[in-house]
Parts: structure tokens; sequence; C-alpha cells
């Protein structure tokens, strides 16, 4: 399917039937395209509200024990939304939702078929309620089992006429990348996908020429790493975060911390000592919670033996 200029996402996901699949390349704005479509459904529920309610779900929390997608819908919807278990299966058994599931391509290699024959069961058994599914192209091609979908739609890099157009929007601060990109091919096609040009929008603004000419002597992967080193520096002073640490330690903690959950949503309930690395770590853990839970007993305990006598 290809979209019109004047069309939007939410166009073409009625035209589909309401059952869409959005691919593209890693950073093309699959996650982008599923939230405006999510902002345009649900003004439609504020217009009408008997019209079914979107719902975002990631699909990276599938795990080996979900075979169901019904039961996943209401175990994430529970979760992440605090929304009453009968409810959430009540909606799901009346159509009431239209799921707009995240990042097919997030689900651990070894369940991604399962995953998607349980989305084509759903769609199978639930066939009037909406649905829309992301993926990077390249994994999903590589399905054993492609999804029953109504259309699919391929988002395809920007062009440099569109990636001028906004950055001419954004004002003399960027002059720098723009006059960088007029003759760096390299960067031009990292500007072509939404993700990195969100990137090197942070990094150059008010970048002065004479860095830019030597940001741009680098070669293609030291300058991707270099802008997402400067943006990481920016986005830091741009909360204004204070902390005693170090902002190296802090980055380092981040990135262990993206390695052990293994997926884009991460909740604070979630860190279980089960994460520690060792044995030895997850005893020490043990043995703190045991000495902070006790030592009040005790001292609670031999207080009022004391006063009794």
């Amino acid at each position: 399917k290809v979209i019109g200029k004047d069309e939007s996402i939410v166009d073409v996901f009625n035209e589909a039937h309401r059952a869409l699949l959005i691919l593209g390349a890693p950073g093309s704005g699959k996650t982008i395209a599923l939230l405006e479509l999510t902002r345009d459904l649900l003004e439609g529920v504020r217009e009408n509200h008997l019209q079914k309610i979107p719902v975002v779900l990631t699909l990276s929390t599938w795990q080996e024990h979900h075979k169901d997608l019904k039961e996943w819908v209401v175990e994430q919807i529970n979760k992440h939304y605090k929304i009453p278990t009968p409810d959430v299966r009540y909606w799901v058994q009346k159509n009431r939702l239209i799921l707009l599931l995240d990042g097919l391509d997030e689900v651990n290699e070894k369940y991604r078929k399962t995953c998607a024959q349980a989305i084509n069961e759903f769609r199978n058994t639930h066939g009037f309620s909406g649905i829309a599914v992301t993926s990077r192209l390249e994994e999903y091609q590589e399905l054993a089992e492609w999804l029953e979908l109504g259309w699919a739609v391929l988002l395809q890099p920007l062009t440099l006429d569109q990636v001028d157009a906004y950055l001419n929007e954004l004002g003399p601060k960027l002059s720098a990348l723009r006059e960088a990109l007029k003759e760096d091919e390299g960067l031009q096609e990292l500007a072509q996908q939404p993700l990195t040009l969100s990137v090197m929008v942070m990094a150059y603004q008010d970048m002065s020429h004479l860095e830019a000419e030597q940001e741009r002597n680098m070669p293609t992967k030291g300058r991707l790493r270099h802008l997402f080193s400067v943006y990481v520096e920016r986005m830091f002073k741009r909360k204004g975060a204070s902390t005693h640490y170090p902002h190296k330690k802090i980055e380092k903690w981040i990135a262990w911390l993206a390695s052990k959950v293994g997926r884009s949503v991460f909740l604070l309930e979630e860190m279980q000592p089960s994460r520690l690395l060792s044995k030895k770590d997850q005893n020490f853990y043990w043995l703190i919670l045991g000495a902070f839970t006790l030592v009040p007993v005790f001292i609670l305990c031999w207080l009022m033996i004391r006063f009794a006598v």
C-alpha cells in the first residue's frame, strides 16, 4: 500500500478493515506511526464513547509460556494499566478493544512463530476486533508464518527534501547540520531515518561549523557512535538532572539494565533479586533484607519484655 500525501495512518487502517501491519527498517518510525494511529483513534472515542477503545501493548513481553493472545492481552492490560481482570476479559470477549501491538521483531526469536500464530488465531476468533502490528521488515520476512491481516504498509526513508524542509522549520540553530548535509552523502543516509535524524537534531543544536567539520571527518560508524554520545550528554543537560554519579557510570548501569530486561518497557516492580548476576549477590541481598526485617522485630520484642518486667 502506498500512502498518499494527504492520507493519514488512520485512513489506511480503516481502509484495511482495521487490520494493519506496519513494516519498516530500524528507526523508520514504526512506533511513531502506531502512536499517531492511537491518537487518531482516541479522538474518535472522545467524539463517540461507543467506539472501540485503542490500547497499545509491547509484544516484547511475550514469553515461552504464552500461547493464547487473549490471555496475554488480559495479563498485560491488568499489569500496565491496572484495570481489573474481569473487566478486561469482558472487553476482549465483546470485541470492545482495538489492539495496537508494537514490536513483533522484539519477541524472542524462539517464541516469535508462536506469537504470530496466536495473533492469527485471535483474528480467526475475534475478527471484528481491530488490530495493528509493527515489525522490522527483515525479521518479519524471516517468519515461518506471516500474519493474516488486511493490508501491510512499508515505511520508506525520508527524502532529502523532507529532511531539509524539517530542518529549515527548526531555524538557524541547525545551520551547521544543513550545511553538512549538502556535501556529505554518509550523513545524508543517516538523516533519512527519523530516529537518527532526531538524534542528529539534538546533537547538532548550536554546533559551530568548525565542530561540524571535525565531526564530518569521522568514518560512518564512528560518527554514529559520536552522535549518540553527544545526544546522551545533551539529554542529561536538558533534563537538568542533578546527581552525585558521573554520567558515564549512569550510562553503564542503564546499559546493564537494558541487557537484563531485554525489552523496551520496564517497570520498577520488575526489579527482582533474580536479576542479580551471581548466587553470592542474591544471597547477600536476602541477608540484608532479613537483617532489615528481623532487627526491628527483635528490638520491639526486647522492649515489650523489658517494660513488661
